[in-house]
């Protein structure tokens, strides 16, 4: 797609998205770059998919300058600003709701994605937070599994395979940030089950930070 070809952010787009929406870009942000709302009109006449074609451009721009990815943000606890415009939050949830506690939560990411397959180009950021879900055994109905998501039966393949993903889009010696709680699952059953070595990190405390990068060896 090229550049030309952005949308912008005018009553045009504003429409379009409202009409060709069906799932989760609606609330996601689209960047000025000077295309005339003709032009969007026009080329949304034209497109086989006119949902697909807004989520690619969306995409596009939500890419642009932005160096940084949080591949699972949940509701972005740990983030001190929750829009920081610096970041892509990603999460393949989206919803919100009320805990039984009478607490709001809030899930909505930039982007609604599955880590083990990112929709953005080999070496794209230059850090990237990863907080997978830590349980494999909630309530169905529990806050803990709205709060934190759950891991599938097959978790060692399901957590190696989101670092991959990580590590893919990641630049050369970009840094990666692992977040893990040991309620359920030791850290070290987990760094058994992953292809690749921290740096450095906390290793005494229940909930660990790890640091990651994108070494030679981790190009390919």
């Amino acid at each position: 797609m090229k550049r030309s070809d952005t949308l912008t952010q005018s009553n045009a787009v504003k429409k379009a998205v409202r009409k060709y929406d069906k799932t989760n870009i609606t609330g996601l942000y689209i960047k000025l770059h000077k295309t005339k709302d003709k032009d969007i009109i026009d080329k949304l006449a034209t497109v086989k998919s006119k949902q697909g074609y807004i989520k690619q451009c969306i995409r596009e721009d939500l890419k642009n300058g932005k160096k940084n990815l949080d591949a699972c943000c949940g509701s972005k606890m740990f983030w001190f600003d929750k829009n920081n415009p610096n970041v892509i939050f990603a999460d393949n949830r989206e919803f919100n709701t009320t805990l039984s506690d009478g607490r709001t939560l809030i899930i909505q990411p930039d982007e609604k994605i599955d880590f083990r397959n990112m929709p953005y180009a080999d070496n794209s950021f230059k850090l990237v937070v990863f907080d997978p879900p830590h349980l494999i055994h909630a309530g169905e109905k529990s806050w803990l599994r709205s709060k934190y998501g759950i891991l599938p039966e097959d978790w060692p393949t399901y957590i190696n395979q989101g670092f991959k993903e990580c590590m893919r889009v990641l630049e050369p010696y970009g840094v990666l940030i692992f977040k893990w709680n040991e309620e359920q699952i030791k850290l070290s059953e987990i760094l058994a089950n992953i292809d690749f070595k921290p740096l450095f990190g906390d290793k005494r405390s229940k909930t660990h930070w790890l640091c990651f990068m994108k070494f030679d060896e981790n190009l390919n």
